[in-house]
């Protein structure tokens, strides 16, 4: 049986109410039994970029926006850190999105 799964996992989390970070995080796909049998396959290349009536100001403007979600991804995007709660994270959303 195929089954395709699409997204980024670091993105996507299960809801369980009032779940904590520990409960929330075992909950994920790839802490299933099931993981080890999934065959992972990556995008490497953004294909909003291959189109061919695109400016290059346009081209700019998605390699950025793109490069920016992926740091928030990785962790490396620059956010403010939330006093009351160590593990948050504030991240500030530019106006033009």
């Amino acid at each position: 049986m195929t089954i395709v799964l699409g997204g980024d996992f670091r993105k996507i989390l299960p809801v369980i109410p009032t779940g904590t970070k520990e409960t929330i995080i075992d909950a994920t796909i790839n802490n299933s039994y099931l993981w080890p049998y999934f065959r992972v396959l990556i995008l490497t290349e953004n294909m909003r970029l291959k189109r061919y009536n695109i400016t290059e100001v346009e081209k700019k403007q998605i390699t950025k926006f793109s490069n920016w979600i992926l740091d928030i991804g990785n962790g490396t995007a620059k956010g403010i850190k939330d006093l009351e709660n160590e593990d948050a994270t504030w991240i500030k959303i530019p106006k033009n999105i």
